[in-house]
């Protein structure tokens, strides 16, 4: 269970959905995404996208440095996960020129939303 600002609580499922939710604000993203991480619970799958969506929330607040984290740390869990080497050349091309064009590309390697938890 996550607890959120309103001290609600949510389910699993409603916190697996905060995380890879693009219009979510990317704090509670964050939140989600890392309350699911340190569940541990996942499948190796889940938890590869979920340290992805947490590195692209992380990437739109921006801070580029703590989403490479967890590009690094998703590439490790699985090497051959393409959307964690695409996001993390976004989150790099980010740090290096601010540019709406990287927050595309970035939004467009979000892990697809049909893997749900189990």
């Amino acid at each position: 269970l996550l607890l959120l600002g309103n001290a609600a609580a949510e389910s699993r499922a409603e916190t697996s959905a905060r995380c890879a939710d693009p219009s979510a604000p990317p704090d509670l993203a964050i939140a989600a995404c890392t309350a699911l991480i340190e569940g541990a619970r996942e499948l190796t799958g889940h938890l590869v996208d979920h340290y992805v969506n947490r590195g692209i929330a992380y990437a739109m607040k921006p801070q580029c440095d703590q989403a490479i984290e967890d590009y690094d740390r998703a590439i490790e869990l699985d090497h051959r996960h393409a959307t964690s080497s695409t996001a993390k050349t976004g989150a790099v091309y980010l740090t290096i020129t601010n540019t709406g064009s990287a927050r595309d590309t970035l939004e467009s390697a979000r892990p697809p939303r049909a893997r749900a938890p189990r």
